[in-house]
């Protein structure tokens, strides 16, 4: 609340909360647009359970008395101050009222759908002071990320490990069970990446896997005073083949779908949650995934295949709400071999999280990075590892993966993808497109998606070249060189003009706009061209007066030309804002020893965001918390320069030997940090990375133990705790 009231002070009209399911993103809502004063308030949302809840959320926080409607099946308004409706209500003919009013302040939940066709439309068309979107996962399920739509103004992000560490969420056991009852090659069938339905409903409805399925649920009991499971299904007609064949077999079960009413859905819910009644199996289909709230929910099972880790973690988190009787969460997931397999298994993995021997076992099992939220369990028997291994050698060339993902998202979209589509995807990356096919206009040429301008350009030609550099980030430090090419990507138009242009159609980059730029000349802008196209070993494409050469100026005249060159450019636009200015600001006492970060992840911690020309550094000095250093070394340094080769290295759990860099002397300013570290009270916090592109490991706040030398010096630090086996195991044996 604090950082949306900052944000609101600072004239931002839109922002984000990206939060776990179950950490209270609908009361966080109601309780900011009571503290902003808010009187006329739009709540949106896809499905009318959603929004039928919201308004019994805000109702605790503002009465009983407050005065609202809820507008779930095409009914007009009738003017109340605040409104929860569907998004189908809201663009139908019926929310056109709606539509042309002012709100103080809208909350889309569920924002993740917001990209959607109507959605869109209609977040350019409310009116209102302040919009919220709320949402577990930016990333939809089609891989397509939301948070430009909210202008990467992320007020605050926990993510399910985190809520997971900070006890707002129940840890789970998840146990992977091996399903080889079923062919799942067979149901994909020849260069299909997509299950059909009703035939995977039909494969998957065997006697044998509900024996499988009771079995196991008996073997790994549950916590809690009986049973409460929801296992999802595929389709209607599977979950009741497996209501019946569960109900013959003694157990109690129910299905609810998308045609279940609300009246049953609620009288099933309560049910499944009463301690004194005998339903233990919901089997549902096409719900639950999102906006309902299960907390006395024991035990989830997976009894389909998982095609989308965002689903995934969505359908887990209905079961990860803390609950007085329920400390803990059993995860059944059936581990068939088929190309999720994997990707679900690896949602589970928290990058941050401190590895322990059995995490590290079972990542030595998979052979990738794994490990747990801390307090969970990941618990795989032997056939389903021999399945996973089976599923690995599925896996195809990345350029197959790029071309499938690729049609997946044309079919998608209804238009060839964009190389904004492909950002910030697992699976599939920009770096991949240009690996396997050297550019993003050769992949649409492999796909027949290339214009005709494309077909005739001429490979490591001028344009080709220009092209190219603008599908790559050159690692600007600020994004003045990016505007002066989105600038000049139209010759026909004077450039400071269309310079100016970039920062009001792209408002969230005018927080490096500057004074120093915000008159900048045509003179200034060049050299800021020039400026990444040296960096790209592109220099040449410019003549002697800064105009491009003439075959480049000749071919941006056609306007989608220079829309496809400034196409290119919104990836790094998204990835570098994000990186600057869209950190969450936390706190020194909010970073968890021998967890891993990133740099810019460091910076945030100490209450700055992340900036390339301050905090590229190997000690930075925390300007908001005076007497915080930050040490950050590599054990591993022999991909850096020679004059960046520093010898450090773990001497044993308790200490470690850094190098200073060459500046740090014990007569100078700089070496006070380690020669009077007590005497000053300062507090060193140590992060050591194993390698190059490697995380960094928090080893907690240092004392100096000694050091000797000069420009370098050699500094032994103690710890406050020792080294975990798997962490010193990580750092001691780096740079072998």
């Amino acid at each position: 609340m604090q950082r949306l009231r900052e944000m609101r002070t600072t004239g931002v009209e839109r922002a984000i909360v990206v939060a776990a399911t179950g950490t209270g993103k609908t009361l966080l809502a109601a309780f900011d647009v009571l503290a902003a004063g808010a009187k006329q308030v739009l709540f949106v949302a896809h499905r009318k359970d959603i929004v039928t809840q919201a308004a019994r959320e805000f109702a605790r926080v503002f009465g009983a008395s407050l005065p609202c409607e809820v507008l779930v099946e095409g009914e007009r308004s009738r003017g109340q101050p605040f409104v929860f409706v569907t998004i189908q209500t809201l663009l139908a003919a019926s929310g056109a009222g709606l539509r042309e009013r002012a709100f103080d302040y809208v909350v889309i939940d569920e924002f993740h759908h917001a990209s959607a066709p109507g959605w869109r439309e209609m977040l350019r068309a409310i009116r209102t002071s302040f919009l919220l979107g709320l949402t577990a996962t930016p990333e939809r399920a089609d891989g397509h990320n939301v948070m430009e739509l909210c202008d990467w103004n992320v007020a605050y992000e926990i993510r399910l490990p985190a809520a997971i560490r900070g006890g707002f969420l129940a840890p789970f056991h998840y146990f992977g069970i091996a399903d080889d009852l079923v062919d799942y090659q067979k149901l994909l069938g020849a260069g299909r990446r997509r299950f059909d339905e009703d035939e995977l409903g039909a494969a998957l409805s065997l006697t044998e896997r509900v024996d499988l399925l009771l079995r196991h649920a008996d073997e790994k009991g549950y916590d809690g005073p009986k049973r409460v499971a929801v296992a999802f299904c595929a389709g209607v007609a599977h979950a009741e083949f497996m209501r019946r064949e569960v109900e013959r077999r003694g157990r109690r079960a129910e299905v609810v779908h998308g045609g279940t009413s609300l009246d049953d859905r609620a009288r099933i819910y309560a049910a499944l949650q009463d301690p004194a009644n005998a339903l233990e199996w919901l089997f549902v289909a096409d719900v639950l995934n999102e906006g309902v709230d299960l907390p006395a929910l024991n035990t989830v099972v997976f009894l389909r295949p998982t095609e989308s880790p965002v689903v995934f973690l969505q359908q887990l988190g209905r079961g990860l709400r803390r609950h007085e009787s329920t400390a803990l969460l059993t995860v059944l997931d059936f581990v068939g071999v088929h190309r999720g397999a994997f990707e679900a298994l690896l949602a589970l993995h928290d990058s941050s999280a401190v590895p322990t021997s059995r995490s590290a076992e079972v990542a030595r099992s998979l052979g990738v990075a794994f490990t747990p939220p801390e307090g969970c369990e990941v618990v795989l028997e032997d056939q389903t590892l021999k399945v996973l291994e089976k599923v690995r050698q599925l896996t195809t060339t990345r350029a197959s993966r790029v071309e499938g993902v690729y049609r997946e998202l044309r079919e998608e979209l209804g238009r060839p993808p964009r190389p904004i589509d492909l950002w910030d995807r697992r699976d599939v990356t920009l770096a991949d497109v240009r690996t396997c096919f050297g550019s993003w206009r050769h992949l649409r040429m492999k796909m027949g998606d290339a214009a005709r301008w494309e077909h005739v350009v001429e490979d490591e030609g001028a344009l080709d070249r220009l092209l190219r550099t603008a599908e790559k980030n050159s690692q600007q430090q600020r994004v003045w060189g990016y505007a002066a090419l989105w600038a000049a990507a139209d010759p026909g138009r004077e450039l400071a003009e269309e310079y100016g242009r970039f920062f009001e159609e792209h408002s969230q980059w005018k927080v490096e706009h500057g004074k120093d730029q915000l008159d900048a000349g045509r003179e200034e802008i060049i050299e800021n061209l020039k400026g990444l196209l040296k960096k790209a070993d592109a220099l040449d494409l410019l003549e002697g007066d800064g105009r491009w050469s003439a075959s480049i100026a000749s071919m941006l005249q056609d306007a989608v030309v220079h829309d496809a060159l400034r196409e290119r450019l919104a990836p790094t636009l998204a990835s570098d804002y994000r990186l600057r200015h869209g950190g969450v600001l936390r706190e020194p006492s909010e970073l968890r020893r021998f967890a891993s970060y990133s740099r810019p992840e460091i910076v945030n911690h100490f209450g700055e965001q992340y900036d390339p020309t301050r905090h590229n550094l190997g000690v930075i000095n925390a300007t908001k918390h005076v007497g915080h250093h930050v040490l950050i070394a590599r054990v591993d340094t022999t991909q850096a320069k020679e004059q960046h080769q520093y010898e450090n290295r773990v001497v044993d759990r308790m200490h470690f030997e850094w190098s200073s860099q060459t500046k740090m002397r014990p007569d100078n300013r700089a070496g006070e940090l380690v020669t009077r570290q007590q005497e000053l009270k300062l507090r060193l916090h140590l992060f050591v990375a194993p390698r190059a592109h490697a995380g960094h490991r928090y080893l907690g706040e240092v004392t100096v133990l000694s050091y000797e030398g000069s420009g370098p010096m050699q500094v032994r630090f103690e710890l406050a705790e020792p080294l975990p086996d798997a962490v010193f195991d990580e750092l001691s044996t780096a740079a072998d």
